[in-house]
């Protein structure tokens, strides 16, 4: 990243145009879905055309795995959120209404700012 922002001086990422915050999983939920984590990232507003947009998530699903990894924060969908991830479609994995497990795939753009 810093050789980025010195070369081009700016550091480019990739973004879903989600706002989230990280949530405890409750434990019937963690157990029925046989969930090796405790916390999801919970979205709480999804951008308009955004990737998320187009991907079909909704405010108050919650996401449990991105690109095949776990995700227990919003700093783990922050950390796979690079450069190299703009264009590529990632899965994603999604609990909407504590009740349903989702799978559905996006495609990171570039983020704006």
């Amino acid at each position: 990243m810093v050789t980025q922002l010195i070369r081009e001086g700016k550091v480019v990422r990739s973004f879903l145009g989600i706002s989230g915050q990280t949530v405890p999983l409750p434990v019937r939920v963690v157990r029925y879905f046989q969930l090796g984590h405790k916390s999801g990232v919970q979205v709480v507003d999804v951008a308009p055309n955004s990737p998320a947009h187009r991907a079909d998530l909704k405010e108050g699903d919650v996401i449990i795995s991105l690109d095949g990894e776990p995700v227990t924060s919003v700093d783990d969908i922050h950390r796979r959120l690079t450069r190299e991830a703009i264009g590529k479609s990632k899965g994603v994995v999604l609990l909407r209404g504590w009740t349903a497990r989702l799978e559905k795939s996006i495609i990171p753009a570039e983020s704006p700012g």
